[in-house]
């Protein structure tokens, strides 16, 4: 770029739109939001509040949260009380507050921030009530990041393929379905991860529209919208390494090693090889087998793995401490102290 542009190198970045970007000795990168967490909590929780500071909490919504219009506030009285509880705290406010954290650095937030977008026209006390629980859940874990592994084996995206004997590839997705949670339409919550170098870049926690006749269907559903993401993003990866280059080939991307799409569902790994239409699998729409087409192709192939390490399994559903915490642990880490002190000295350079 330097014999094109006049530029003076100026070292790593620290800093991208209040994202702290940390370097490994060892060539790893950690990012994490931590600064603009306590930044949120500081926002909507402070001490001066009506509802005051939220006690911690280990999980990130209240277990028995389910969203649904009859959460929705039904008598004068119980719009007074809201308007009493919660006076000043803008459910629409907050919640586009938190999608920013949930979509960028904590995916563990995701499910449940997004159930709670739907609400923002007319929350009831269930809805407040849980978005003070996502703010304790913060207050308890503000502090961790995103890690891209220098050597990529050691991270546990990678030591979960090896579990299962499953060769790796450069972008590994995780897919999962929660199917028919949704009290009042009956459709499924679907939600994918999709880890490169070991860290995440990518997850959605989603309803797709059709109301679905089985969980494989579910799943396939949602092994649909991994794919279609992996596509796009094995095309970036090749536009980044070969654009430019002499042999720069359009559909150069489905020569590279198909990437490894990760579901607990043994249905829905048979679907994607088998072409044999029957009657448990007639009804599916066309489009979702584009999955068959793509492990035809050769962009991807699915594999199952247990539901233990089912890393998308956060975006679907709410659990207890005890089976999310592993899924946690395995997506994010905890800041060293040595990153935090790194801040001070960096945060001029934003």
């Amino acid at each position: 770029m330097s014999e094109r542009f006049k530029l003076e190198v100026q070292g790593w970045s620290h800093w991208l739109v209040r994202s702290r970007m940390y370097r490994e000795d060892d060539g790893s990168y950690l990012i994490d939001q931590e600064n603009y967490i306590k930044h949120i909590l500081n926002r909507y929780c402070s001490k001066d509040t009506l509802w005051g500071l939220p006690p911690m909490k280990k999980t990130p919504a209240p277990l028995d949260y389910v969203f649904s219009k009859l959460n929705r506030p039904k008598t004068d009285e119980e719009r007074m009380e809201i308007k009493n509880r919660f006076k000043g705290l803008s459910m629409a406010s907050a919640v586009s507050s938190l999608l920013y954290a949930a979509l960028n650095t904590r995916p563990d937030i995701l499910w449940i921030t997004n159930k709670l977008a739907k609400s923002c026209t007319d929350p009831g006390l269930k809805d407040f009530e849980a978005l003070l629980h996502v703010f304790g859940y913060l207050r308890c874990f503000p502090d961790y990041a995103l890690k891209f592994d220098a050597n990529v084996s050691e991270s546990p995206v990678h030591q979960i393929c090896q579990k299962y004997k499953i060769e790796t590839s450069n972008i590994i997705g995780f897919s999962d379905t929660s199917w028919q949670d949704c009290p009042d339409t009956g459709r499924s919550t679907s939600g994918f991860k999709v880890f490169v170098q070991g860290g995440l870049v990518d997850a959605q926690s989603t309803m797709p529209i059709p109301v679905v006749f089985s969980s494989a269907e579910a799943e396939y559903m949602g092994a649909c919208n991994l794919g279609a993401m992996v596509c796009h993003l094995r095309d970036l990866e090749y536009e980044f390494e070969m654009l430019g280059a002499e042999d720069y080939d359009v559909d150069g991307s489905t020569t590279s090693t198909p990437s490894v799409l990760l579901i607990d569902n043994q249905a829905t790994v048979r679907m994607s090889k088998n072409y044999k239409v029957t009657g448990k699998n007639r009804h599916i729409a066309r489009r979702w087998h584009f999955v068959r087409r793509a492990v035809k192709d050769k962009l991807f192939n699915l594999k199952w793995i247990a539901g233990t390490d089912q890393l998308a399994d956060d975006c679907t559903k709410i659990q207890e401490a005890s089976k999310s915490k592993p899924h946690f642990d395995r997506t994010l880490i905890k800041i060293p102290e040595k990153v935090k002190g790194f801040r001070s000295t960096t945060v001029g350079n934003r």
